[in-house]
């Protein structure tokens, strides 16, 4: 029979909990370094992905410029052209409702009737509440700022 003593029993168990304990810690430190550095390539990716949507989007408004100036494109992008002039007309009979409404309020006057198509939240569908693009139905994120929206 072996008596070891009770003070070396102690001190090599907490020896062993230390090590286990630093063992633990250093498997925590090496899976957090891989998460931030996975984190940082999703940002990058992100950053990158919102620069080209970014040019992407300048293409299309020079592109548009051009059509309006009379140059021919391919005729799949005649829907395209025709979206985004009918667009360009509900922009300008909203601005000119907000030009009637402030007029109205400036003068006290009952509220005029305006005329001119009305806009429904299913014709326009949805806009980010950062820089105010609008984004199709089932985006998470906006493609012009990369703003998360809100569902």
């Amino acid at each position: 029979m072996s008596h070891e003593n009770p003070d070396t029993k102690t001190n090599d168990l907490w020896a062993k909990i230390g090590k286990t304990l630093k063992a633990g810690a250093e498997t925590i430190v090496e899976g957090t370094k891989e998460l931030t550095r996975a984190g940082k390539l999703r940002l990058e990716l992100l950053a990158l992905e919102n620069e080209r949507n970014k040019k992407h989007g300048d293409i299309g408004r020079k592109v548009h410029e051009m059509h309006k100036q009379g140059i021919v494109f391919p005729a799949e992008l005649s829907p395209l052209f025709e979206s985004v002039n009918d667009t360009e007309v509900r922009i300008l009979a909203k601005k000119d409702e907000m030009e009637k409404a402030r007029k109205e309020i400036e003068s006290k006057e009952e509220p005029v009737e305006t005329e001119g198509p009305t806009v429904d939240e299913e014709t326009v569908g949805r806009f980010c509440t950062n820089c105010g693009a609008h984004v199709d139905e089932g985006h998470q994120y906006c493609s012009q700022c990369g703003h998360r929206l809100e569902q």
